[in-house]
């Protein structure tokens, strides 16, 4: 069984599995889909699917009261940006045996911090963690957010040397990409979705889109 997922990296490998634990013990398959990416390649004990919908199929065709209990075995990073996982799966049923598999998972860590660079400094900002529905229109959406922020806080190009603002913006367009991943197609947030959340609290609340 091959599995492609979104982590941060090696340290949240337990935590990305935790969640498709979740939804295989809640037997929500929609929830267990979402860990994985849109072009995901999965093999069940079926032959294999590409994208989120085989694997909700799936899973959504396992028998209610299936749970799984995993333990990672070895972990090994081939490259940047890519960790491989060895983990044994224990799956259990109400009405027959335990069917015991590994798995082999390939993470990638397109939540990982957010460097930006200032004043000779690294700035490494952590990105929440937020139910992805697509990924597509979120590096746009960080970019556009950054700029407005730069300009909606009178600030220009000479101020792109003093880390302070450069970290606050990086913050408030994470903020933004992160609901751009939310929702399916290049969709970036409106103004108003933005007000109220880190970052954007100079923003008029529940003003119009725009």
């Amino acid at each position: 069984m091959w599995m492609v997922v979104k982590v941060q990296g090696t340290d949240v490998l337990r935590g990305v599995l935790d969640q498709w634990k979740a939804g295989v013990d809640a037997h929500e398959p929609q929830k267990v889909a979402s860990v994985f990416t849109k072009d995901a390649i999965f093999q069940g004990l079926r032959p294999y699917s590409v994208g989120r919908q085989g694997v909700a199929d799936y899973y959504d065709a396992q028998p209610r009261g299936m749970t799984v209990a995993y333990r990672i075995l070895e972990t090994r990073r081939p490259t940047e940006g890519l960790v491989l996982g060895y983990v044994r799966a224990d799956f259990a049923f109400p009405d027959r045996p335990t069917v015991s598999l590994h798995l082999s998972v390939l993470v990638t860590d397109g939540a990982a911090p957010v460097r930006a660079f200032a004043g000779g400094r690294q700035i490494r900002v952590d990105v929440p963690a937020a139910p992805v529905v697509d990924t597509v229109g979120a590096g746009d959406a960080f970019g556009g957010a950054f700029l407005t922020w730069w300009l909606g806080n009178g600030l220009g190009r000479s101020d792109l040397g003093d880390p302070e603002p450069v970290c606050q913006a990086t913050q408030a367009a994470i903020q933004a990409a992160v609901v751009t991943t939310t929702r399916r197609g290049a969709e970036p947030p409106w103004a108003y979705e933005l007000a109220g959340r880190d970052g954007w609290r100079w923003l008029p609340p529940g003003g119009l889109p725009g």
